[in-house]
């Protein structure tokens, strides 16, 4: 996945977008839903925004193109995926991957992703048509109003934990890879237990996102201050 905008899918080389004042952009790490290109835009149009990878030595991101006014992707609509591939192995968030949209004056938009290092670059085409009535448009739009506080709350929480979820992940996989040296600290045993409380709670909010009682603020202070141990460990073990 992408940190800010997850990759995955076969190419499809010409999509029919419901040609709408409705915003276009892509999926993001979490579910998330980041726009390119507002409503009610004029075209012709061109944006890029650049993105990373979430994961260590990702050679693969998959660009989910999405149409819709809602914070989620799962509200709305999927118009487009392409795989870009060839990334070479890198640490997550290093690889500039360049998403643009390039719609013309005939509402044809031209969607590409490329990754700067390697100069890998793959790109679909979605022809706009009028598929959705002006009645179907106003609908989502009040959809969206309706929903925005409720949408923006559950995003919010999302990012925090998929933000939590990559940096217990880190120390879970430093803790495996270096377990012999690190495990004579005394601070060890205490800082692998807050490493599993927190992999619990993360495992917890995946099944179910509405659950209100976990305590995603809480879960993402720990994760910080974690951290922050989980350095002063590896200090400690390798000035000795």
């Amino acid at each position: 996945a992408i940190q800010g905008g997850i990759l995955s899918g076969e190419i499809t080389n010409v999509l029919l977008l419901d040609v709408t004042p409705l915003t276009l952009g892509i999926e993001t790490f979490g579910g998330t839903f980041s726009p390119l290109i507002p409503r009610n835009t004029t075209v012709p149009v061109k944006k890029t925004e650049i993105f990373s990878t979430g994961v260590d030595n990702q050679t693969g991101v998959d660009i989910k193109v999405y149409q819709g006014e809602r914070g989620l992707v799962r509200d709305n609509k999927l118009i487009g995926n392409l795989k870009l591939s060839g990334i070479p192995p890198m640490p997550k968030g290093t690889p500039q991957i360049a998403v643009t949209f390039d719609i013309d004056a005939d509402g044809i938009i031209n969607v590409s992703a490329s990754e700067r290092s390697s100069g890998q670059e793959k790109s679909i085409t979605v022809i706009a048509n009028t598929g959705l009535t002006e009645e179907e448009i106003q609908r989502l739009v009040d959809e969206a109003n309706a929903n925005r506080e409720q949408d923006n709350l559950i995003r919010q929480r999302m990012e925090l934990m998929t933000k939590a979820d990559i940096m217990v992940s880190d120390a879970e996989k430093s803790f495996k890879q270096f377990e012999k040296l690190i495990s004579i600290d005394p601070e060890y045993k205490k800082l692998n237990k807050e490493v599993q409380y927190l992999r619990d709670q993360i495992t917890r909010f995946k099944k179910d996102e509405n659950d209100t009682l976990i305590d995603v603020n809480d879960v993402k202070k720990r994760t910080d201050k974690l951290q922050g141990n989980v350095f002063k460990l590896f200090q400690r073990v390798t000035n000795k």
